[in-house]
């Protein structure tokens, strides 16, 4: 077996299963990934039986798994909370309709009411599952990103660069924030960045393991 091999197959499976977990969770396919889960499972401990001579080659397996590992953590905690009816965007979607009165305001759930809410439930599930993915990557526990970056040259405002944002997300099939969320995003990372990088800050967008991330750059003159 050509370990390298594997384990960019190893890299590139996480990444595919972890989209269809993402479309499964978002209500998008019916049924999660326990298939492809399994076989990929199978795959890796095949390939940990194999004796690996060269320290690097021994290092990026480790951390392939370790990234897989952080992500079979993720899964199985939201499929917990989805057996216990606590998955927050699923309890949303049965607790909160159109027409329905709702306590809180005292009047009738509007469409846009709705959507609002939508917006803003998935928003927090997106940044909580990044926060994770985020936990795994400090301790060491993520493979090197492939990273896409998107051409940002003549972006001359938050508009623009919300524009990109949401092309980007839209070709990851990632839910869309509202532009007055992606603006409260950019003003939460601001002061941190100016601090690390100066005053004079620009933001870029990139797709890394199919996902979009928004990345605080000096900006150049």
């Amino acid at each position: 077996m050509n370990v390298d091999k594997a384990i960019d197959e190893i890299q590139e499976r996480t990444r595919v299963l972890r989209h269809d977990y993402d479309q499964y969770f978002a209500g998008v396919n019916r049924i999660p990934p326990l298939r492809a889960r399994t076989d990929l499972e199978k795959f890796v401990r095949q390939v940990s039986r194999e004796h690996i001579g060269n320290s690097a080659t021994r290092f990026r397996l480790q951390t392939a798994l370790a990234t897989l590992n952080t992500y079979r953590r993720l899964w199985d905690r939201i499929m917990q909370e989805i057996e216990a009816g606590t998955y927050a965007p699923h309890k949303f979607k049965a607790d909160y309709h159109v027409g329905k009165f709702d306590k809180k305001t005292g009047r009738v759930i509007t469409e846009q009411d709705y959507q609002d809410a939508k917006k803003r439930v998935e928003d927090a599930e997106t940044e909580r599952k990044d926060r994770i993915a985020a936990l795994g990557e400090k301790h060491g526990n993520a493979a090197p990103a492939q990273v896409k970056e998107i051409n940002t040259e003549g972006v001359r405002n938050a508009r623009q660069l919300y524009d990109q944002y949401v092309a980007a997300r839209k070709e990851t099939k990632e839910s869309i924030p509202s532009y007055d969320a992606f603006q409260k995003s950019i003003g939460k990372q601001l002061p941190a960045l100016r601090q690390h990088l100066g005053a004079d800050v620009a933001f870029k967008v990139t797709i890394e393991d199919g996902r979009t991330k928004l990345k605080g750059v000096r900006k150049t003159k």
